[in-house]
């Protein structure tokens, strides 16, 4: 049996002469004549161990009869499920762009779709007011390529009309660019020359006092200048 570090003066006077000299004076008693460590510090750290382990001991019993592999493939399942909800999520946003790139892709031809339609719309309710306004029928087709960028069609209450880009849309306007393009383009409008008056040339045409046709290509093919000379001259173009 180990000796004590503290004892009484009672077990002190109690012990054999040999055994007292380990001891010396401690207050009221007496202790061992030695260098050891106080354990004070030892014991609450082991105090707090053990209540530790305990807590440890207290909180396993909720595992009590689980079977391990059962658990860890439930764990497995769990994460397997969490993966194919986030592949869902995936897919639906994948779906989400798809339907948004077809409805976009939908849009965009049906502005087309409807854009062609104004614009045939346009052309053909411009081609109307030049006849109307004289412009001979077989050259009203040419005119439309030069007046077309001027003018655009305007939603009104009364229908879709033409008008100025960038004007107020009264007719004035449009009458104005007709003004315009008789006084610098008279040939293009019924006038007091009769086709074929002295009408003469080379080419396709017919020769004499004929009136001179020649095709569109060939129409295309003269200069402005020679295109209103052929024109004024009473020249007809074929299709």
């Amino acid at each position: 049996m180990g000796l004590k570090t503290r004892i009484s003066k009672a077990d002190f006077d109690a012990l054999n002469d040999i055994l007292k000299t380990e001891y010396i004076p401690d207050g009221d008693g007496y202790k061992l004549d030695a260098d050891y460590e106080d354990v004070t510090g030892l014991k609450s750290k082991r105090d707090e161990l053990l209540a530790e382990l305990a807590k440890a001991k207290s909180q396993m019993k909720a595992f009590d009869g689980l079977d391990p592999e059962a658990a860890r493939k439930a764990l497995v399942a769990a994460q397997a499920a969490e993966d194919e909800k986030l592949k869902a999520a995936g897919e639906f946003e994948k779906l989400r762009e798809q339907l948004e790139a077809r409805h976009k892709a939908e849009v965009e031809r049906a502005v087309a779709e409807r854009n062609t339609i104004l614009s045939n719309l346009k052309r053909e309710k411009l081609a109307n007011v030049l006849t109307e306004k004289g412009v001979l029928p077989d050259r009203v087709k040419y005119l439309l390529g030069e007046l077309d960028p001027q003018i655009e069609l305007a939603a009104t209450e009364n229908g879709f009309q033409l008008k100025k880009i960038g004007g107020i849309g009264d007719a004035a306007e449009f009458e104005q660019i007709i003004a315009s393009v008789k006084e610098t383009s008279p040939f293009f409008f019924a006038n007091d020359l009769t086709p074929g008056s002295g009408a003469s040339g080379s080419g396709n045409g017919n020769g004499g006092g004929g009136v001179k046709t020649i095709s569109e290509a060939q129409y295309d093919a003269m200069s402005p200048k020679e295109q209103a000379a052929f024109v004024t001259s009473g020249g007809k173009i074929t299709d």
